[in-house]
């Protein structure tokens, strides 16, 4: 039996058709990796700057894929096909327009109609490139292939007719079977899991800002309880002669927030704005179109990162004119202000590891302390994201500032004040939602003195509780200074 299956093994007849058959497998699993390479495209859909792609595969689905958060997948068709969408830009000033159009519904989600009235370009180079550029490219190495083996005409035909059949065959299937209602379940993966809980943090707090806004107007302006307006602050005697600082943090893109920044610094007539980080809510690019509608840039500001920003968050503002702080110390207005940039910063870490803050702090007073030694000035303020980095610098300086916590607190340690003035919003962290205690937006004004060398005269630290009331608590720190 084995001697005999050798005969027939060494036989030419039989070498000739296995060499045959090999050439044809090999051609189509190469014009099928051809197709799958070729078979993609740019397309924009409305804000939406979209890549399509299509590939075999053993499980028919749709995904998209939605960076970093994760991917949405649906078993839209039939067939071993996948299609994948890659969403790679979001104009965000489009889809606030598209918002404002009425074009999403109460319920968060696209109206029908207006998802046909979308502009889209470059869907016939898209079919083109995935049908028409897909298969030439299945038929070019299929024949390449086919004709590196030597094989007959008959074969090499064969071959590439079954490279441009079999994707042909499963894009054909997809379409004839395709159903776009899958999605109505689709299968979340990565951070997208969280999404219906995303979806009812940020729901609840649009709510509350239309409600708020509703009440401010019955009101008949009366902004004070809702976003601090200049009539009510003012009404707490900012003191004159004075060159004041607005300190804020942690706005995570949040619309009351500043609102409330911008109301307080024409109140208070404030001079420079200093900002401790977490802009962003995830760090990511497609947030930083949202930048130059929350940011007040007739006034000057600087920005110490957070462990919510990113090396895009951080370059967006510089071209807004925000002056970002790294780390050493520059001097703005008058004051010298070193800063200590959140080593999270420049990665992303919703929880961040105590370790490198505290690391990046002592490294940080090392660099202070060599330049103190050499007859650098103290410098007046030390701005920082994270509370963790105070410690080297408590008993060095006379001021420090932070955020982070969400928390506003205010102490004096070794003749140093420390300053945090909590938040100024942050959507994903609605106490509605996921039971914390309800924190106020809060910010704090700071009073130097006019002349230079500059010194802290007072603080005027702003509580605003939505619904409730505003509050102004001053914080006296050298009476002999005052004006």
């Amino acid at each position: 039996m084995i001697s005999r299956l050798r005969d027939i093994l060494a036989s030419p007849t039989v070498r000739h058709r296995a060499l045959d058959a090999l050439a044809v497998i090999l051609a189509v699993l190469a014009g099928v990796l051809a197709f799958s390479a070729a078979a993609q495209g740019g397309l924009v859909v409305g804000p939406a700057r979209l890549v399509v792609s299509i590939a075999p595969a053993t499980t028919a689905r749709t995904v998209v894929e939605l960076p970093p958060f994760g991917t949405v997948s649906a078993p839209t068709h039939r067939g071993p096909v996948r299609l994948s969408v890659r969403v790679e830009e979001v104009d965000l000033a489009d889809a606030v327009r598209m918002v404002r159009a009425g074009a999403v519904a109460a319920s968060g989600t696209l109206r029908t109609e207006a998802l046909s009235q979308l502009p889209m370009t470059g869907l016939p180079a898209l079919v083109w490139r995935i049908i028409g550029g897909g298969l030439l490219a299945a038929a070019l190495a299929a024949l390449l292939v086919a004709l590196a083996f030597r094989r007959t005409r008959n074969v090499v035909v064969i071959a590439v007719a079954l490279a441009i059949a079999m994707p042909g065959a499963a894009v054909g299937m997809a379409a004839a079977t395709w159903d776009i209602a899958a999605f109505r379940e689709p299968t979340l993966q990565g951070n997208l899991a969280y999404a219906p809980q995303l979806v009812d943090i940020f729901s609840t707090r649009v709510a509350r800002i239309q409600q708020l806004r509703g009440e401010a107007a019955t009101l008949a302006g009366n902004l004070a309880a809702y976003y601090a307006d200049e009539r009510s602050l003012a009404s707490g005697g900012a003191l004159p002669g004075t060159y004041r600082v607005l300190h804020v943090t942690d706005l995570h893109l949040d619309m009351v927030g500043a609102e409330l920044a911008r109301s307080i610094a024409r109140s208070y007539k404030v001079s420079l704005v200093i900002d401790t980080g977490d802009l962003p809510i995830l760090g990511v690019p497609v947030e930083t179109a949202a930048f130059a509608s929350l940011i007040d840039t007739s006034v000057p500001r600087v920005y110490v990162p957070g462990n919510h920003d990113s090396p895009a968050s951080i370059a967006s503002l510089k071209k807004l004119g925000v002056t970002v702080l790294t780390s050493g110390t520059v001097e703005v207005g008058g004051l010298r202000i070193f800063s200590v940039q959140d080593p999270i910063s420049r990665g992303f870490a919703v929880e961040p590891d105590p370790t490198p803050i505290e690391q990046a702090a002592q490294g940080a007073f090392a660099q202070l302390e060599v330049l103190l030694r050499s007859g650098e000035t103290t410098p007046d303020i030390v701005a920082v994201h994270n509370p963790l980095m105070q410690k080297p610098f408590v008993g060095v300086v006379p001021l420090i500032l932070s955020g982070h916590t969400h928390a506003a607190s205010f102490s004096i340690v070794r003749g140093t004040v420390l300053l945090n003035s909590g938040t100024l919003g942050g959507m994903p962290y609605d106490p509605v939602v996921t039971g914390r205690e309800p924190l106020p937006y809060s910010a704090s004004v700071l009073y130097f003195t006019a002349g230079t060398p500059r010194r802290l005269i007072a603080i005027d630290r702003i509580a605003v509780y939505p619904q409730h009331s505003t509050t102004v608590t001053r914080e006296l720190i050298d009476e002999s200074l005052l004006p």
